[in-house]
């Protein structure tokens, strides 16, 4: 599998809830967590968007769902990143049932 990146910074509580999902949903994935605060270029290019998922050739913004994380776990490395927010889901249909997980409560 190629190299999954996670760009986030520490105190994001967006960033902590996105790993909490990606373990839940797809916990044998490797992840590198990069934090965008140790380098300014991140910080322009991933600032209003973190947590960032990256494979180096596709991105997915948070909220991240089964769809947007198949697709950057089934591309290949090998160009520059473009973002997946905006594609049509992908046919998850042939897995397993997974469980919902909802993050945060409710008033």
């Amino acid at each position: 599998m190629s190299n999954i990146v996670l760009y986030g910074t520490l105190g994001c509580h967006l960033c902590e809830e996105a790993e909490e999902w990606l373990r839940h949903f797809f916990g044998d994935v490797g992840l590198t967590h990069i934090d965008i605060a140790d380098d300014e270029q991140l910080v322009n290019q991933y600032g209003l968007r973190i947590p960032v998922l990256s494979n180096g050739v596709i991105e997915a913004d948070w909220p991240f769902n089964e769809a947007k994380v198949d697709k950057v776990l089934s591309t290949q490395s090998m160009s520059p990143a473009i973002s997946v927010n905006n594609s049509k889901p992908a046919d998850v249909s042939a897995r397993k049932p997974r469980r919902i997980f909802l993050v945060g409560s409710s008033k």
